[in-house]
């Protein structure tokens, strides 16, 4: 019994559509027992990570080639990491193109296509130890698409080991001379965001706060702090096998503290007004995990922390970035902070004894009464009225997702579609 065997894709490996190199990617996690999926997708771009519940370092960039007289060429592989991490959980998932492509099984097929589907599956299960007993509908699907013809895509599997690669094609990513072509350019004004997932902010969360907390709180000079950030740094790159910078590192946990200090601040106006409605952020049972023992120092160690960045050399972009936060943050809290007790004004003396002045204080003291109540009426509706617009922005931000995921699909059936229509009207 063999193994499936896919030709392995490598930086440059050029495609004529970026549903082939898809497929090429595709191919080469069904040869590792994995499965991969579509972590971002558009016109000129498509970066495909593992399906990997827990947290893999695996991915492969796909850009397409855009000349210097602004059209687009073919896609190719601008980068890649091809190695799991330790805590990958991704399972093998084969689709009808693959089965379909499976040489042993295509062989099979076309020698007799009315080769039975029992058979059939002895067969893959004999030659690459693939199991599709539960996939019988998807086994005739594949068999339909041998015998009819309708392979319209290469390639990537191979008969084994030592047969030889399917034709491929690459390309160059630099123009003459060392000069830097259009697709270059067009990566280096859009650079890679980085995915916060739960596992990446607990071991954060975990370095900073349990292991150097008491560290960070005692006034120890800049150069120590940094040194100290930096092994933070090392522990986390070489934990999810990432190259993750300091000062990303300190961006965002200055987040989580500000998402921690607003939402406690929104609990405690929650109790004491049951209209006010607290929106959790992500990752909430961390946060409350390794900062609900420090309540009483978060905003004081908020305060520091922003002082440190500015000290430390950050990007005008990222201190931009922190200055926004920090007046969000101040903002947020200024509407449910109690007002001051309004100062008495002296009255002048009176001319009618004291029975008039002390018409007069009660008057006084009614009025600012009554201001005082309308004052906290208008800051409960401000509070409803913002608690209100987050929730629709959220709701807008999903329904925005998924529009986005919708057309990138249709997007790919209407590119497929084209490439069918175009390759019949030229049998």
């Amino acid at each position: 019994m063999s193994r499936v065997v896919s030709a392995p894709p490598i930086e440059g490996l050029a495609f004529d559509t970026g549903s082939d190199a898809l497929h090429a990617i595709q191919d080469h996690a069904l040869s590792t027992g994995k499965s991969v999926r579509i972590d971002r997708a558009s016109g000129s771009d498509r970066r495909i990570v593992c399906s990997s519940k827990e947290a893999c370092g695996f991915f492969v960039q796909v850009y397409r080639q855009r000349h210097a007289d602004k059209s687009y060429g073919k896609w190719y592989i601008a980068s890649l990491q091809l190695e799991h991490s330790a805590l990958c959980n991704a399972e093998l998932k084969i689709t009808t193109r693959q089965i379909a492509d499976l040489p042993a099984f295509a062989d099979a097929v076309q020698r007799n296509p009315k080769a039975n589907i029992e058979a059939l599956l002895t067969l893959v299960q004999e030659r690459y130890g693939l199991s599709l007993s539960k996939q019988k509908r998807l086994v005739y699907r594949a068999r339909d698409i041998v015998k009819q013809g309708r392979k319209t895509a290469p390639s990537n599997l191979v008969d084994s080991e030592h047969s030889p690669l399917p034709p491929r094609q690459f390309i160059r990513r630099r123009g003459r001379g060392g000069q830097k072509s259009a697709e270059d350019e067009t990566e280096k004004k859009a650079p890679e965001r980085m995915v916060w997932l739960d596992v990446f902010v607990e071991t954060l969360l975990k370095e900073r706060v349990t292991k150097y907390g008491q560290e960070f709180a005692q006034p120890k000079q800049q150069s120590w702090k940094r040194d100290m950030w930096e092994d933070i740094q090392q522990v986390f790159n070489a934990t999810h096998n990432m190259s993750v910078t300091v000062d990303q590192l300190r961006i965002k946990f200055r987040m989580l503290q500000e998402q921690y200090a607003r939402t406690r601040t929104q609990e405690e106006e929650a109790s004491r007004d049951p209209a006010t409605v607290v929106v959790y952020p992500r990752g909430w049972d961390i946060m409350v995990r390794y900062f609900g023992g420090e309540n009483h120092s978060l905003v004081e160690e908020i305060e520091s922390s922003v002082g440190d960045g500015q000290e430390a050399g950050l990007s005008n972009e990222e201190e931009d970035l922190l200055v926004l936060r920090s007046d969000e943050h101040e903002q947020g809290s200024s509407l449910i902070r109690p007002q001051p007790s309004p100062k008495r004004r002296r009255a002048n003396p009176p001319t009618n004894g004291s029975d008039s002045v002390q018409g007069q204080c009660v008057a006084l003291s009614s009025g600012v009464h009554e201001r005082l109540d309308s004052i906290q009426n208008m800051q409960r509706e401000m509070i409803q009225s913002m608690n209100g617009m987050q929730q629709a922005v959220q709701q807008s931000t999903d329904a925005i997702r998924d529009l986005q995921s919708a057309l990138n699909q249709s997007n790919q059936v209407s590119a497929a579609l084209l490439q069918f229509l175009q390759r019949g009207s030229h049998p």
